[in-house]
């Protein structure tokens, strides 16, 4: 990003004069220490998606291990409730396991191995809603803008999520899948003084693995790893997973967010059965982030460096309510609370995050759902680089359409 902060600014009552290069060069590790704060929301983005249920002859589909346990919730970082719609909707995770028929009467021939297959192809738009992140407005008066240019646009742009199912029965299945998110921070006004801050774009993804099991009575386990990482940030070398190098090429960042580690959770479906599924979905996890027993880089500086930790266990959770409003129970309106720690590499101690998604999807077929999540999230305010009452909000939305086919 490029600082249109002027060399000549007031800190604390007194005037200090500082050079062109000196103000670039703080600028770029304050935003890079800023950039670190962004929530790991890949995952809540991706498993907050307000997706219906399974075909009739599956129970309604949830976060747990359904009958096709491709659902965003077991494949990203932080397991959030889908919509479930009622059991004659389709959904937006793939279509379970289904028995093949044998030849005139007799017993059902057993699934070959590309019958148990699932494939999901998902384009997903994603676009900023925050109302005080757009780069374009100038800053609030009697501030300094950092970031308020045309070469840090709000995040409007199409991504593709796709994965792999495999069937070993009805109720276990494993999956593999590659899901997206895009957001930007909102203006932050106390990281420099006198100063109004904004990040411009930036882009997520989570590739993850995960086993799933579907106990019955709603409840379903999955045992998950996820890899997180930044592709972009928008005109900067700062917390992404590569850079440019001068020679046009790319080189590895070692401040890159890299949150990677393990996932043991539930989800729960319970309530009275509506038109739409089951109204509650309770979710949880026990989320394992493996790091070094000594910061990795001196950027943890930034970031309270005493306080420094090494490998952590933290316990995210998120409560759904799904709203039966429509007389289609294909069309499926959702709200969902979400408590959401995050962990990178460079951060010296977990950041709470917490907030609200709306959303609303709506079953075409057993293949093909659209959807769309509004997110809402905020920081706690207790993080040293952003002093409070400040804190980290972002707001943006995810429209995304699921294709699945078996093979």
């Amino acid at each position: 990003m490029k600082s249109m902060m002027p060399g000549r600014y007031r800190i604390m009552g007194s005037a200090i004069r500082v050079s062109p290069v000196a103000v670039a060069a703080f600028h770029r590790l304050l935003i890079a220490a800023l950039a670190l704060g962004a929530v790991s929301v890949s995952s809540a983005a991706a498993n907050a998606q307000a997706t219906p249920a399974p075909a009739a002859s599956t129970p309604p589909a949830s976060p747990s291990p359904s009958a096709s346990p491709m659902p965003m919730p077991m494949s990203m970082p932080m397991p959030m409730p889908n919509a479930s719609a009622s059991p004659a909707a389709s959904t937006g995770a793939p279509p379970g396991a289904k028995t093949a028929q044998a030849p005139a009467s007799g017993p059902p021939a057993p699934l070959t191995f590309l019958q148990r297959v699932t494939i999901t192809v998902a384009p997903v738009w994603l676009l900023a809603t925050n109302t005080d992140a757009n780069a374009i407005p100038p800053p609030p008066p009697g501030l300094a803008g950092v970031g308020f240019t045309h070469d840090q646009p709000i995040t409007n742009g199409l991504r593709v999520d796709y994965g792999v199912d495999f069937a070993f029965t009805d109720s276990l299945h494993l999956n593999a899948y590659h899901g997206n998110v895009g957001y930007e921070l909102g203006r932050i006004l106390t990281a420099i003084p006198n100063t109004a801050f904004v990040t411009g774009a930036m882009y997520d993804y989570t590739d993850s693995i995960a086993l799933n099991y579907k106990v019955g009575h709603g409840l379903g386990l999955h045992v998950t790893y996820f890899d997180h990482q930044r592709s972009v940030v928008t005109g900067q070398c700062l917390n992404q997973k590569k850079c440019l190098d001068p020679f046009g090429g790319t080189v590895w960042n070692p401040l890159s967010i890299d949150e990677h580690g393990y996932l043991f959770g539930f989800s729960l479906d319970f309530g009275p059965k509506t038109r739409v599924g089951t109204l509650f979905n309770a979710a949880g996890d026990i989320k394992y982030i493996p790091r070094p027993a000594t910061p990795s880089s001196p950027a943890v500086a930034l970031d309270s460096l005493p306080g420094y930790r090494g490998t952590q266990t933290l316990y995210p959770f998120s409560f759904t309510l799904r709203i039966p409003i429509s007389p289609s129970p294909t069309l499926v309106p959702s709200v969902t609370y979400i408590n959401l720690p995050v962990l990178y590499r460079d951060s010296a101690v977990p950041e709470a995050y917490r907030g609200i998604a709306v959303g609303v999807s709506k079953a075409f077929s057993k293949n093909v759902t659209f959807s769309y999540t509004n997110f809402n999230l905020q920081s706690c305010r207790c993080i040293p680089r952003v002093p409070a009452p400040d804190n980290l909000r972002l707001a943006f939305g995810v429209m995304k359409l699921d294709l699945h086919t078996q093979l």
